[in-house]
């Protein structure tokens, strides 16, 4: 589902004021858990995103990730300690995988906000993709499991992605 991000976007955006695309998706998943449980193999990476409309060369720009777990299908939704790992490819500096949300530790809450740099020119694109996601599913630390779910994909499903335009 992509859309555009607040109330009365279109008023925003005349008043340059629009901060991006906010665009929330669910992959296919397969999922292992710790310790192990039957019936927990097929799952879902879950992601909610905001990311610009567009960038031009240079321009640093954000990506805030508003939620991004993995769970079993079977539990019908994410668990506590939420996280996950986003691809960031093409040209941009840095690039590679990211990981974020809370987890285990808890130090790092949602919403997450990453910062890139554009490298490439215009008419090429930036791509972001799920890599995987994880969760705990049961009451914390004395009975459950965790999950750790892949999508199966190198550099993650194809979540969006950004073009690069002329400034």
């Amino acid at each position: 589902m992509l859309k555009v991000a607040g109330v009365g976007a279109a008023v925003m955006a005349a008043a340059g004021l629009l901060s991006g695309c906010e665009v929330q998706k669910g992959f296919g998943a397969s999922c292992s858990t710790s310790p192990p449980v039957p019936h927990q193999g097929e799952g879902i990476v879950g992601v909610d995103v905001e990311v610009p409309p567009n960038v031009t060369p240079g321009a640093t720009f954000t990506i805030r990730v508003d939620a991004m777990s993995g769970y079993p299908a079977v539990q019908g939704g994410p668990g506590q300690f939420p996280s996950g790992t986003l691809s960031v490819t093409g040209p941009v500096t840095p690039s590679g995988n990211f990981g974020v949300g809370p987890g285990f530790t808890g130090t790092n809450p949602y919403p997450n906000t990453l910062t890139f740099t554009v490298t490439g020119q215009p008419g090429e694109r930036v791509r972001l993709g799920a890599v995987g996601g994880s969760g705990f599913f049961g009451t914390f630390p004395l009975q459950g499991f965790s999950a750790s779910c892949s999508t199966g994909v190198e550099n993650g499903q194809e979540i969006v992605t950004i073009p690069i335009v002329e400034p």
